[in-house]
């Protein structure tokens, strides 16, 4: 019997795909076009069945572009995408063949919802798509500047993660696949925001055609409709429903012409849209329109009455549908206004012929409702209502409360005033909490408020004062697992500081199981006590002093700030941080020496790790450590367990600079490599031992790259 040849309509939920030893168990669909579908995936690993399955995205290509089991040229397209890094695009891992035939691509993680979902359930306040927009015109920015498409810019491509970031799905290839299927599927969802020459033959890709998608989805945004739906395009009509700036401004996105349309810095433009400026219309605008006079009221009545005398006699009525904004271009020339041609625009049809009906009396219509069995429909209905009307009130509370909130933090966030920022910080955690406690619609328009206001406000991100404790004084009986914070002079705390005890240690290549970069193994000693940050630098800790000092804020990925390890900073950026602080405590803060740092990651072990000699689940973020982070991102400090001395992370996650120079024993102002210690979350199982260390040039930033501090103790 011949094999029946697979289609994408065959994928459902917990269907299986395998690829060498992966296994991927399907979830739930997140997007689904003509040519491909993206799955949320379980990736079962089949000797680790006992650990939580890690999570992944997949991208699953139509079967009718493959050739055998060679790579198609759409697949090299995906293919490329691994090397261009950039945050705000779906970051894809690699390509894989399921023996059955299927071809798919693994993605990191995708939990979230497409604009165009979030869009079409909730009511979307104009400047948080002001906000989204901007964000999408800066990463096509991004794109053009590396000669890099996407072609398919829609609603259904922009999603918005559970951490409230974009991200850009099916960059470039999923035109290809268009123009490889069109002629056997005409299910596109990204069809409507082509622009008029990509449905030219042959197509003209460039980066105006991404200018024009962005103008559709901004329209769609402002007024709630799509633009077009269909393929036919045409020039923007004015409506009443956008300003004239808007208008204009929405123009030059939705030029005809590609030469027209502008490709370089998209954010003036987008500023423009969102931000409708009233035009006073002169006197002589109303002139010629007919006033809505008494004779019209009474039509009007008329028509209600024939509704309702419709509905009494199980008449189908059928009302003109509304005018899209295809359909207003294509009508006639506008004739003089006259409300007597509007009246027939609604239209009643019956399908059946009016029935005779006899009035019943009050008393038999008393009798009817007193009967037993529509007793008991009033019963249900009673306490339906009830149920509704608490459910209602307390819904309508919630969002009272919540909106009472974003109006204050807005208000505190606009003060100069250093106690209306700490309470505008104290407010927005109450925020997020309350948004926790409820779910569904609710819990997704908290999520959508929190991402705005967090992109508006972003010094809600810094440090707040009530998550760690107070400062001890400068006494000397300090001991071991003491911990600590200094005071700022900007009244702000300094990080989490644990002591670390004095004493001695085999360091190095202990175990003689390490690569040729560990430093051979030797005795250390160390007479004197000190304290070293209890978790990698945070992304909290490091923007207050980039903010403070002026300094650029180092990128996130666009994996999130707040709690995760600070990335993307140079041996220098960490110097700088620990004088900074020294400045502000009058305490020597420094990066410690790889000695130090060696000694208080180790905690009195001699294993590689310091719980033992074999990576173990949830211990530490890394390729090959069986966490939600691995091998995708940095997992926020503190994640896993601490060490013997109280420190966080100190094997993976991220790899941590230290003061020593990889050119000489000891750190020199000539020196232009150091040292960086533990591995990160891409590294093997070798690259995180507690010896292992990368030289790198001192300049370099890299998304695997951290550091924590020392301070020295009298």
């Amino acid at each position: 019997m011949a094999r029946q040849p697979l289609s994408l309509n065959d994928l459902h939920e917990n269907m299986a795909l395998t690829s060498g030893g992966h296994h991927f168990l399907l979830t739930r669909q997140i997007y689904q076009s003509g040519g491909a579908q993206i799955w949320h995936a379980n990736e079962i690993q089949q000797h680790a069945t006992r650990h939580p399955p890690r999570k992944a995205s997949l991208i699953i290509l139509d079967p009718r572009i493959h050739q055998g089991l060679q790579r198609s040229p759409i697949e090299e397209l995906i293919a490329r995408q691994e090397n261009w890094n950039i945050t705000q695009l779906a970051r894809v891992r690699s390509l894989w063949l399921d023996p059955a035939g299927w071809h798919f691509a693994v993605m990191e993680d995708l939990e979230g919802t497409s604009l165009h979902v979030m869009a079409s359930r909730h009511h979307f306040q104009d400047v948080l798509s002001h906000a989204l927009m901007r964000n999408a015109a800066s990463t096509l920015q991004q794109l053009h500047r590396r000669n890099i498409n996407h072609l398919t810019l829609s609603p259904f491509s922009l999603l918005i993660t559970r951490d409230y970031q974009l991200k850009l799905l099916n960059t470039h290839f999923e035109f290809h696949l268009y123009q490889a299927l069109k002629a056997h599927e005409n299910h596109w969802s990204f069809e409507p925001y082509l622009a008029p020459e990509m449905l030219e033959e042959p197509p003209r890709p460039s980066a105006a055609a991404d200018t024009y998608a962005l103008g559709c989805i901004c329209y769609e945004l402002l007024t709630g409709s799509p633009l077009f739906n269909s393929t036919e395009r045409f020039a923007l009509p004015q409506t009443d429903e956008i300003q004239e700036n808007q208008w204009h401004a929405l123009n030059h996105l939705l030029a005809l012409s590609p030469e027209d349309r502008p490709t370089g810095n998209l954010l003036p433009l987008i500023d423009e849209i969102f931000t409708p400026r009233e035009v006073e219309k002169p006197a002589s605008a109303d002139k010629g329109k007919t006033p809505y006079s008494q004779e019209d009221q009474a039509t009007d009545d008329q028509l209600l009455d024939e509704l309702a005398n419709n509905e009494e006699n199980d008449q189908h009525v059928e009302s003109a549908p509304e005018k899209t904004v295809t359909e207003a271009h294509r009508q006639a020339p506008e004739q003089p206004a006259n409300h007597s041609s509007t009246k027939s625009d609604l239209h009643l049809t019956s399908t059946t012929e009016p029935k005779q009906r006899s009035v019943p009396t009050f008393l038999q219509r008393v009798k009817h409702w007193l009967s037993p069995k529509h007793l008991l429909q009033l019963v249900i209905v009673f306490m339906l209502g009830m149920a509704a009307t608490y459910f209602i009130a307390s819904e309508s509370s919630h969002q009272e409360t919540m909106d009472q909130l974003t109006d204050e933090i807005t208000r505190l966030t606009s003060s100069s005033d250093p106690n209306d920022q700490y309470r505008a910080r104290q407010l927005y955690e109450e925020f997020l909490q309350r948004s926790q406690e409820k779910s569904g619609p609710n819990r997704l328009d908290d999520n959508i408020t929190a991402f705005y206001l967090k992109m508006k406000n972003p010094e809600l991100q810094t440090p707040k004062t009530s998550v760690v404790p107070p400062p001890l004084p400068n006494m000397p009986q300090l001991k071991r697992g003491d911990s600590f914070t200094d005071r700022l002079a900007i009244g702000e705390r300094g990080p989490l500081m644990v002591v670390i005890p004095a004493g001695g240690k085999n360091l190095g290549n202990v175990d003689r199981q390490g690569g040729g970069d560990e430093a051979p193994s030797h005795y250390e000693s160390f007479d004197q006590a000190f304290a070293l940050s209890r978790f990698e630098v945070t992304f909290d800790e490091y923007d207050l002093f980039a903010r403070v000092t002026q300094r650029s804020l180092p990128q996130d990925d666009g994996w999130g700030r707040g709690r995760r390890p600070v990335i993307n900073v140079s041996w220098q950026d960490a110097n700088a941080y620990a004088k900074w602080l020294s400045v502000q405590t009058g305490f020597r803060y420094r990066l410690p020496n790889e000695n130090e740092w060696e000694f208080a990651a180790r905690a009195n072990t001699s294993t590689a790790y310091w719980w033992g000699d074999r990576v173990a689940a949830n211990k530490a973020n890394c390729a090959v450590c069986e966490s939600e982070w691995g091998n995708l991102r940095t997992a926020p400090v503190g994640a896993f367990s601490d060490n013997g001395f109280g420190l966080y992370d100190t094997n993976g996650n991220v790899a941590e600079w230290v003061a020593q120079c990889a050119e000489s024993d000891q750190a020199a102002t000539s020196c232009s490599r150091y040292w960086t210690l533990g591995g990160d979350w891409r590294s093997s199982a070798a690259g995180i031992r507690t010896s292992a260390r990368e030289a790198l040039l001192d300049s370099t930033r890299k998304s695997t790259t951290g550091f924590r501090v020392l301070r020295e103790l009298p």
